[in-house]
C-alpha cells in the first residue's frame, strides 16, 4: 500500500498538496469500472518501465486529471456532475472522420463521452462498461445539451482513413476501464476516448490535448486539432 502524506482536509487543496489516498481516489473516479488493485497494478508497471516510483507516477497521473478537468478536482475526489440530462440527439456530420464530445454523468463525475463519425451518418463508439464498441446510427447516441461536433484539422484523406479504420477495426472491442494509461496500453480493448484517439493515431495524428499518460474524453475536446463547428442545444 502507498504511504500517505498527512495534509489537512479543511477544504479544496492545491493539486500538489493532496495526500496520496486522495490522489488515488480521484484517479479511480475518472477511470470508471477500474478497481483499486487494477489501477495499482498499472501504476506499478508504469513505474517499473520508467525506473520510477509508484508515488511519482501517481502524482503525474493525478495532475493530468486536475489539469484536464479543472480546479473542482480536489480532496473531495471528483468533479461532481450535478444534473446532466442526456436527452439530445446528434445530427449528420459535415464529413467522415468528424468527432463529438458531450458532458456525461453516467459515472457520477462529469467524465464526458466522445465518439467518431466513421461515416456522416454512422458513429463508432465505446458506449461504456459492460458494452463492446460498436457502429451505430447517429440517432442512437444520446448526448447532453451543449455537446459539440468537431472536425479534425487535417486532410480529408486522413479523416476518411481514420473513419474507415474506426468502422472496420475498432468495433467489437471489450471496454477498457483504464483511461489513465491509454497511450501505453494495447488496443485489444477500447474506451470512448481511446477509440477516437486511436483512429487518428493510426494516421500519425495525435488528438490528445496534453499528451499525458491518459486520453480522457475532455482531451479530445481540448485538442488544438479539433475545431467545433456545431453545438447541440
Amino acid at each position: 500500500m502507498l504511504a500517505v502524506t498527512t495534509v489537512s482536509l479543511g477544504g479544496p487543496l492545491p493539486a500538489s498538496a493532496a495526500p496520496t489516498e486522495d490522489k488515488l481516489s480521484t484517479l479511480l473516479s475518472f477511470n470508471p469500472g477500474s478497481t483499486e488493485s487494477e489501477v495499482m497494478d498499472t501504476l506499478l508497471l508504469q513505474a517499473h518501465e520508467e525506473g520510477s516510483t509508484i508515488e511519482a507516477v501517481l502524482d503525474e497521473a493525478y495532475q493530468e486529471v486536475v489539469d484536464a478537468y479543472g480546479p473542482g478536482v480536489n480532496a473531495n475526489y471528483s468533479v461532481m456532475s450535478g444534473s446532466i440530462v442526456m436527452d439530445k440527439s446528434l445530427t449528420v456530420a459535415q464529413r467522415k472522420g468528424d468527432v463529438f464530445y458531450s458532458d456525461s454523468n453516467k459515472y457520477v463525475v462529469n467524465h464526458g463521452h466522445t465518439g467518431s463519425y466513421s461515416g456522416t451518418h454512422t458513429i463508432t463508439e465505446a458506449p461504456g462498461h459492460g458494452w463492446q464498441s460498436r457502429n451505430t446510427n447517429y440517432k442512437n447516441v444520446a448526448v447532453a445539451s451543449g455537446a459539440v461536433m468537431m472536425r479534425v484539422e487535417t486532410s480529408q484523406t486522413k479523416r476518411n482513413a481514420a473513419g474507415h479504420y474506426a468502422y472496420h477495426s475498432l468495433k467489437g472491442k471489450n471496454y477498457d476501464s483504464n483511461f489513465w494509461n491509454s497511450r501505453k496500453s494495447n488496443w485489444t480493448d477500447m474506451n470512448c476516448s481511446k477509440l477516437v484517439w486511436a483512429a487518428y493515431w493510426k494516421q500519425n495524428i495525435d488528438i490528445d490535448a496534453n499528451k499525458g499518460y491518459g486520453v480522457y474524453p475532455i482531451d479530445i475536446k481540448n485538442s488544438k486539432l479539433t475545431v467545433t463547428y456545431k453545438t447541440i442545444r
